[in-house]
């Protein structure tokens, strides 16, 4: 009669199959388990890519945000400039009319600063409505479909419309500076040489100084973009076309410095698990 050690040499002890007491999966599960965990790790790079490559979608959600502050501050001042601009305007050319040119040379040095005031405004608003449409296109569009070479172009167009802002506010900074400095003695100089009535009449001024009536230089200069505004104004398209910058470097450099991401063989080893490994699994996902 065979002994009981005989027989059980073809049974192998529970010592045998438990490779890791703590996890509790067997030795053969080895391989199951790796491979969970490197497909674990792939998600959590692929989660960090994915919110990386995202930052083209906010740096537009953030331009956005800035072109919608920029005409708000825009739609404030143009009224009452473009009411302004248009009763100095009209007495220039009176003024103009009626005595030699010469003797009213600052006041017409002023008033073509303005219009060139009035072009940069209008530059700035040209610039925004591209701006936005560009905008428009890499959020609403579907980039997948496009051609490459059409994503690219459109990036182009979008980088130097938004950057042309930072420029034309620095022109109007230049501008407003000059305009505060010259405009005052220029209209008491021409009001000397012909009365400026009809322009404190449209504007509620007087270019002489009177009690309880403001000086038309000062409307005039209300009506205006003050400096301090357009200083924070140029600070706010910088940073936000650094982060624009920013965010197409970090999209390039995910796109062409690094492979590919492929599908993960994750169903063939699921299958090949053990019901237990498959529930542990799931409580860890």
């Amino acid at each position: 009669m065979p002994s009981i050690s005989v027989l059980s040499t073809g049974v192998q002890k529970p010592s045998q199959l438990i490779t890791d007491p703590e996890s509790g999966f067997s030795g053969g599960s080895s391989s199951c388990c790796d491979d969970f965990i490197h497909r674990k790790k792939r998600i959590n790079m692929m989660a960090v890519k994915n919110f990386a490559m995202s930052q083209v979608i906010y740096a537009h959600y953030v331009k956005l945000l800035t072109l919608f502050i920029i005409a708000v501050v825009h739609a404030i001042y143009m009224n009452s400039f473009l009411t302004s601009f248009t009763a100095l305007a009209e007495y220039v050319r009176e003024l103009g009319s009626q005595t030699i040119k010469s003797d009213t040379f600052v006041l017409h040095r002023e008033l073509n600063i303005l219009i060139d005031y009035k072009k940069n405004m209008w530059m700035s608003v040209a610039s925004m409505c591209v701006s936005l449409s560009t905008s428009c296109f890499f959020l609403i569009m579907a980039l997948p479909s496009q051609r490459a070479a059409y994503v690219v172009i459109m990036r182009i167009v979008d980088l130097m419309a938004f950057s042309s802002l930072p420029a034309i506010l620095v022109a109007r900074y230049i501008l407003v500076q000059s305009i505060h400095i010259h405009l005052p003695g220029a209209l008491m100089l021409a009001n000397s040489i012909k009365s400026a009535d009809e322009l404190t009449d449209s504007l509620g001024c007087s270019v002489l100084i009177r009690e309880n009536i403001p000086l038309c230089s000062d409307v005039i200069l209300k009506s205006i973009f003050p400096t301090v505004i357009i200083e924070y104004l140029v600070i706010l398209s910088i940073m936000t076309i650094a982060y624009l910058l920013l965010a197409y470097l970090i999209y390039y450099c995910i796109r062409h410095w690094f492979p590919p991401s492929h599908q993960h063989t994750y169903q063939h080893s699921y299958t090949s698990c053990t019901p237990s490994e498959r529930t542990a699994r799931h409580l860890v996902l």
